[in-house]
């Protein structure tokens, strides 16, 4: 519902960075966007103040899960869920086949690719789920988010495979975590990365970001036109 989105348009957060040059085939290849496919537990995973996504991620699967079953994604599209570019992804699918049931689906933390076609798809078919969870200004612990769309994508077998070497996750709770990013900005390798914060202290935090930032500003020292 955004005036003059396009029918094909990529979410980021805004923790995640481009390292190096990217085309629109790392987010679309004949016309579908790309994803690494994978089956995933969900998993009951708290952060220390409590906080999670746990109940999020239950919730997008129930809905995806009433109208998809794993036998019928994984006969439709067993090439794409077994596609070498998913690359150690492949055995979270094999450890959940022997699940009758829908278990969930992977997370990447990376540039998500839609289609405003998904959107509509699932806003008629679950248009109540997604209009009560709109009524949140807060997110909530059995909200629904962006990723039902992407499951729905990965049901469907609606994606293009990425490799999984595309972007890498680095958490950060203490100095010190913050090497693999700073390494990887350097480097310009992956084309993306995500720095996720989950620093608890205040000077621990501005130690880290003032290392981040020196490899940000000697990696780009050029500002881009949006930043003049």
């Amino acid at each position: 519902k955004i005036p003059g989105l396009s029918e094909k348009f990529v979410y980021l957060n805004d923790d995640m960075f481009i390292l190096k040059k990217v085309t629109e085939n790392d987010f679309f290849r004949n016309g579908l966007p790309c994803i690494t496919i994978a089956f995933s537990p969900t998993m009951a995973d708290f952060n220390e103040d409590g906080k999670g996504v746990y109940g999020i991620d239950v919730m997008n699967t129930r809905i995806v899960g009433k109208h998809f079953k794993k036998k019928d994604i994984i006969k439709k599209n067993w090439r794409k869920y077994f596609d070498l570019r998913n690359g150690t992804e492949i055995i979270k699918t094999l450890l959940c086949l022997p699940f009758h049931d829908l278990v969930g689906f992977n997370e990447m933390h990376t540039a998500y690719s839609y289609l405003k076609e998904t959107y509509r798809e699932v806003w008629e078919t679950e248009g109540y789920e997604l209009e009560e969870s709109c009524k949140v200004k807060f997110r909530g612990e059995f909200s629904i988010n962006h990723h039902v769309m992407r499951y729905w994508q990965m049901a469907k077998g609606n994606i293009a495979v990425r490799r999984v070497d595309f972007s890498k996750m680095c958490d950060i709770y203490k100095s010190g975590d913050e090497k693999t990013a700073i390494r990887c900005i350097e480097n310009g390798r992956p084309s993306m990365i995500c720095i996720n914060d989950n620093v608890s202290s205040d000077e621990e935090f501005e130690n880290i970001v003032r290392k981040l930032n020196i490899a940000f500003e000697h990696r780009f020292p050029n500002k881009c036109e949006f930043e003049k």
